[in-house]
């Protein structure tokens, strides 16, 4: 449907996107990613490929991502892993 609430979202968001940053999110028991947290860069900010990789580096150290992934592991995980191909 032409001009639809996510069309017009995704016009915006792609137009001021800058940089997107992925962490997978592993899961503690299996050799899985049970989740992607998605960091994306937008506005006006000059993003510079170099520090991309520094960014991903201090997220993924950080105490709060570490947090986060415990807390996705809590959860039942048979919802998280719906759409990944899993036989």
């Amino acid at each position: 449907m032409p001009g639809s609430k996510a069309e017009i979202l995704d016009a915006v968001i792609a137009r001021r996107l800058k940089a997107i940053i992925s962490l997978p999110i592993f899961d503690n028991e299996w050799p899985n990613v049970i989740a992607v947290l998605n960091i994306d860069v937008c506005g006006e900010a000059e993003v510079k490929d170099e520090h991309l990789p520094k960014v991903y580096e201090l997220v993924r150290g950080s105490q709060n991502f570490k947090n986060v992934c415990n807390m996705l592991n809590q959860l039942d995980k048979a919802w998280l892993t719906i759409g990944l191909g899993r036989g």
